[in-house]
């Protein structure tokens, strides 16, 4: 980032506070509006795909309640059975949220559950999207490189996180309280450190299903990017190197908005 870049929505939530893609839409659809008045552009960075589809498409979550005590019924279903269980259960009571979801997505596999439980109806009948329609004027960049470049990447930030202290930040959590079926221990990296904490595993295996689960989570990434069609993805490698593809983004960004702004 440059100095003249706000970076704004970055650590606003303490470990122990629930949170959910509709309150992070509305929190980003309140800054977009605020960055619209100071007549700037907002950029909308992440990998989460349903947190960035929900914040520029019509996704409606209005009406959708949870229940903390079923949430915890079921995690603790999904640790015993496995999460394919609960996908299965989830394919037979929303078939259209379970053919997005990972069969080991089971975080949001619970969500889905949860709303069904609670609601009666499937979380998909509220996630009302016109498809490749946005709510603002948008243009969407993504990045790529061939796959075990990547991977190699994923490995050296694990190794990197560890050596930057991952290990004692995680430590500290736990001895404030903050237990390990928290939902945001359960992300990654505090998953596993927790574990390796607990005496459950050593750190070798701690490192490596840390190294593992972030691959499959940059794969399942790829996977929900992959098939929105409004995205232009730029090879990184082929651009050779991330400055040249800012670069290249930059540039179309002013196109675009300059043909935008004449219309």
């Amino acid at each position: 980032m440059n100095n003249s870049t706000e970076e704004l929505k970055i650590d606003i939530v303490d470990p122990d506070e629930d949170y959910s893609v509709a309150l992070f839409q509305k929190q980003a659809r309140e800054v977009i509006a605020d960055i619209h008045n100071r007549n700037k552009i907002p950029v909308l960075v992440g990998g989460t795909g349903l947190y960035i589809r929900a914040v520029i498409d019509d996704y409606d979550f209005s009406g959708i309640g949870g229940n903390q005590y079923l949430r915890e019924l079921l995690f603790k279903e999904a640790e015993k059975n496995g999460s394919g269980i609960l996908h299965k259960r989830l394919s037979e009571v929303d078939p259209d949220a379970a053919s997005k979801l990972h069969p080991k997505d089971t975080r949001r596999i619970i969500r889905a559950l949860e709303v069904y439980y609670f609601t009666g109806k499937p979380i998909s009948s509220y996630q009302r999207v016109r498809d490749n329609i946005f709510l603002y004027q948008t243009i969407m960049f993504g990045l790529f490189m061939e796959r075990e470049k990547l991977y190699r990447r994923i490995e050296q930030r694990v190794d990197k996180m560890i050596n930057l202290g991952l290990i004692e930040e995680v430590r500290g959590l736990l001895q404030r309280g903050y237990h390990k079926e928290l939902k945001s221990m359960r992300g990654l990296g505090y998953k596993e450190i927790s574990a390796f904490l607990a005496g459950e595993s050593s750190l070798e295996q701690a490192v490596g299903l840390l190294k593992r689960n972030t691959r499959r989570f940059a794969k399942r990434q790829l996977t929900w990017f992959r098939r929105d069609d409004r995205i232009k993805w730029f090879d990184i490698e082929e651009y050779g190197g991330l400055k040249k593809v800012a670069k290249e983004i930059t540039l179309h960004m002013k196109e675009y908005f300059k043909v935008y702004r004449k219309v």
